[in-house]
């Protein structure tokens, strides 16, 4: 069952094998988990940086899916093919993202609206 952006599974466990004369026992457990959070990047307290395979897409924002702990955060930067940062999209232009959301559209500074993005990323 979807709750929000969790997935909640109700499960439950019995005691009782086939070869015993006790009473059987059993319990109903419930076990919580992100949407979509099946595939995640875990890092340690060292900055790190993760750098994905060339992506074409035409959207009008970037959205991500992410949850950092109290102390992580997230920046992205769009790079051109040969790994130099697209004006505007460079790692120190990105707002800083933490928390823990399904949906964020990512924001870069001097960008109100990101309707360009497209654009930017289709030279």
């Amino acid at each position: 069952m979807i709750v929000g952006n969790k997935i909640w599974w109700y499960y439950c466990g019995c005691n009782h094998g086939h070869a015993t004369d006790s009473e059987p026992t059993g319990s109903i457990g419930l076990a919580i988990w992100r949407l979509d959070g099946f595939v995640s990047i875990n890092v340690n307290k060292y900055p790190g940086s993760l750098t994905t395979k060339p992506l074409k897409f035409s959207v009008r924002s970037l959205v991500i899916n992410y949850s950092t702990s109290a102390a992580g955060n997230i920046r992205i930067e769009l790079q051109d093919e040969n790994g130099a940062p697209l004006p505007g999209y460079a790692l120190e232009d990105c707002r800083v993202i933490c928390g823990d959301e399904i949906e964020q559209a990512v924001q870069w500074k001097g960008h109100a609206d990101e309707s360009n993005l497209a654009a930017c990323i289709a030279r």
